[in-house]
């Protein structure tokens, strides 16, 4: 069994997509693993799932977002990481890679792996289609 933490670009990719690469990825780490959300990463998730250009581009509604973000934290683990990181091109990633670091995670998965480094201590940082392989 496998710590992940799932970024929000995966988890914005499994909402608008339920039958994706990150919407299998997301069940299969659900059912099996041992997941770890923050409240940071569903607030951003909340954030991103509201821009415009997404709203326009596909059909969903308040309340199917809100049971996708009432399921999330449902079944996976929330913390909130008191440490505070500086590795990643992106400070909102910093905060993603200090939840993985301090629920020592196996894998931090996310879509945009240039943003971070490649391991961060013990974390290795993946895409999607790299951690299906090893699920």
């Amino acid at each position: 069994m496998f710590r992940l933490v799932i970024d929000t670009n995966i988890l914005i990719a499994a909402f608008l997509t339920p039958r994706g690469e990150s919407s299998k990825l997301l069940r299969q780490a659900l059912e099996r693993h041992s997941v770890y959300l923050s409240p940071f990463i569903l607030d951003e998730f909340l954030r991103v799932i509201n821009y415009p250009h997404i709203r326009r581009r596909y059909e969903f509604t308040d309340d199917e977002t809100e049971i996708f973000i009432t399921r999330l934290a449902e079944s996976a683990n929330l913390d909130n990481p008191s440490t505070n990181i500086s590795a990643c091109t992106d400070p909102d990633d910093n905060a993603v890679l200090a939840l993985a670091v301090e629920m020592e995670s196996d894998y931090l998965v996310t879509r945009n792996v240039k943003d971070f480094p490649e391991t961060y201590e013990k974390v290795k940082i993946v895409t999607s289609e790299q951690i299906l392989e090893l699920l």
